[in-house]
């Protein structure tokens, strides 16, 4: 290995972050080939120095451990307290490797944390040099105004120094809503201190995504470990590529330098002829017909059929008469046919009422008895005494 930084090698191993590798150099916990060292800028060779932290003989480790946790509430995130709270580390303890967590989150915040001992990964990852963005779901007492947004956005003063610029926007509406934060940088409560700044406070904090790695149906308190490709895609990302010795640079990434030298593909990412063929072969089998169908039939090139004239017609020619319903035939005048038995004679007459009258007509004088002839006739004689039933 290279001559590094002592922070940087004993971060590489996995024993701790950089920041805590720094602290134990100045603590006098580290020693090289016997001798105590306390200056950060010391350099050292891990293959040729005897590096030893706690009077323990440091080795790179065997081989590379990523996991992704989904934190629950109520635990720090470091590797041990010293106030005896609960750790993130009681959550990993199936792990067989050592690993500490990447970067941090808040006693209250939830959401989805790094585990690994690839120290120089961890150092990249939580470094806002290379600008890997974080994605927060915030829940607060109150709504932000247009102008506390854009506020928001431009970056705010806090502890004296001004935040980076930072994406925020409305995600879940209501009196306490929920709102959607990216950072590139991650300082200590920073979001808590922020919304407190524009007279809001944060009820819920979790973070829901790392660059492209998303917390998706993690349960709260399990871990899973990365994938192959997730692994190389957020290497990547920060400009780390696997292979040969230590940390390859993919590409001329304006933190390289010229005693880099170019770019050399590790022997996993150099494809032989075979393999190339095999997937050149896979391409044009994708596209290939299943010898069960049939192939296309091919469709004789033939003059299409002229166009009927009328299609071309003068606009101007006769149109149809608009369709018409035939004239229905004159109703004859309602006849009251043969007079019905017991029928009332006077049912048919000028000025009578009723289905057989033809016209209203002038009213015509009430008729006498005798021209009703089943009219009772009426006497105004007193009735004869005797039987009642009796024919008159």
């Amino acid at each position: 290995m290279a001559v590094e930084r002592l922070q940087k090698i004993i971060a590489g191993a996995g024993l701790a972050s950089r920041r805590k590798a720094e602290e134990l150099i100045t603590g006098g916990d580290v020693t090289v080939n016997g001798k105590v060292v306390t200056a950060l800028g010391t350099k050292a060779d891990l293959e040729r120095d005897h590096i030893k932290v706690f009077g323990k003989l440091l080795k790179p480790p065997a081989h590379m451990v990523y996991l992704a946790l989904n934190k629950p509430d109520g635990c720090v995130t470091t590797v041990s307290d010293p106030e005896g709270r609960p750790t993130v580390m009681e959550y990993v303890r199936g792990v067989k490797d050592r690993v500490y967590p990447v970067g941090r989150l808040d006693y209250h915040s939830e959401g989805l944390l790094l585990f690994t001992n690839d120290g120089e990964f961890a150092n990249r990852i939580t470094s806002a040099k290379f600008h890997v963005q974080k994605t927060y779901l915030v829940k607060a007492n109150g709504n932000l105004t247009v102008e506390q947004q854009e506020k928001f956005r431009a970056g705010l003063p806090i502890s004296g120094k001004r935040t980076a610029p930072a994406e925020i926007r409305l995600h879940k509406p209501g009196v306490n809503p929920w709102y959607e934060v990216k950072l590139t940088e991650g300082r200590q409560n920073q979001i808590r201190l922020m919304f407190r700044h524009l007279g809001k406070l944060v009820e819920r904090l979790r973070r829901v995504r790392i660059g492209f790695l998303e917390l998706g149906k993690l349960k709260t308190g399990t871990w899973r470990p990365l994938t192959e490709q997730e692994v190389h895609k957020l290497r990547k990302q920060v400009g780390l590529k696997e292979g040969g010795e230590g940390f390859i640079q993919e590409s001329r990434t304006p933190y390289a330098t010229e005693a880099d030298g170019p770019f050399v593909a590790p022997p996993s990412q150099v494809k032989s002829a075979e393999q190339k063929a095999r997937e050149a072969k896979a391409r044009a089998d994708k596209y290939r017909r299943p010898k069960f169908l049939a192939p296309k039939p091919v469709k004789p090139e033939v003059e299409a059929p002229p166009v009927p004239a009328r299609k071309f017609a003068s606009k101007n020619r006769a149109k149809p008469a608009p369709f018409s319903k035939p004239a229905s035939k004159p109703r004859a005048p309602f006849s009251s046919g043969p007079a019905k038995p017991f029928a009332k004679p006077y049912a048919t007459g000028p000025g009578a009422k009723g289905p057989g009258a033809q016209s209203p007509g002038p009213r015509s004088p009430k008729p006498t008895t005798q021209q009703r002839p089943f009219a009772k006739k009426r006497s105004f004689s007193p009735k004869p005494p005797g039987n009642r039933n009796r024919p008159r």
